[in-house]
């Protein structure tokens, strides 16, 4: 509904067949209670000013940015690549079962760790090194000595 209808007579002429006098009058005290709360919370005109700059330079720097944006071409990128990706997450601990299939460690997974049979070592299955345990050689326990210093470890024969 165009405003101001009621004071300027251009806008009344152009207005829509629906509109009433009461909806005209709505308008006017709508517009009488915004200057009303207004003045309440009048903010000193250094301080208005300050905030009309920021806004103006925001949408400059906005524009900016999406005419910048538009002169690089569009990345090309599979569909069907993305969505066998989102659905072939596996995760932590089929990623470690992925890994034990080509390890010389002989490991089952007991209590959050993993127990080698062979070599009897074992390992927390959230160990930062737990990876390179996984590729480290199993040696039996008589050839195998290890020892933790800090998160380092040894490996010997």
């Amino acid at each position: 509904m165009p405003s101001h209808t009621d004071t300027q007579p251009k806008k009344k002429e152009k207005a829509p067949v629906w509109m009433k006098e009461w909806h005209v009058r709505g308008n006017k005290a709508a517009d009488e209670l915004a200057v009303a709360a207004a003045s309440l919370h009048e903010v000193p005109k250094e301080q208005a000013d300050k905030i009309i700059k920021m806004y103006k330079d925001l949408h400059h720097i906005q524009n900016r940015i999406i005419e910048v944006t538009k002169i690089y071409p569009q990345r090309k990128y599979n569909k069907t690549i993305l969505e066998n990706v989102s659905e072939n997450k596996l995760t932590y601990k089929d990623q470690i079962l992925d890994l034990l299939q080509s390890s010389q460690h002989d490991c089952i997974i007991h209590n959050n760790r993993l127990h080698c049979s062979k070599c009897n070592s074992s390992i927390h299955i959230k160990a930062t090194h737990i990876k390179d345990f996984i590729s480290s050689s199993c040696l039996p326990p008589e050839d195998n000595y290890c020892f933790a210093v800090g998160h380092q470890h040894t490996e010997g024969q």
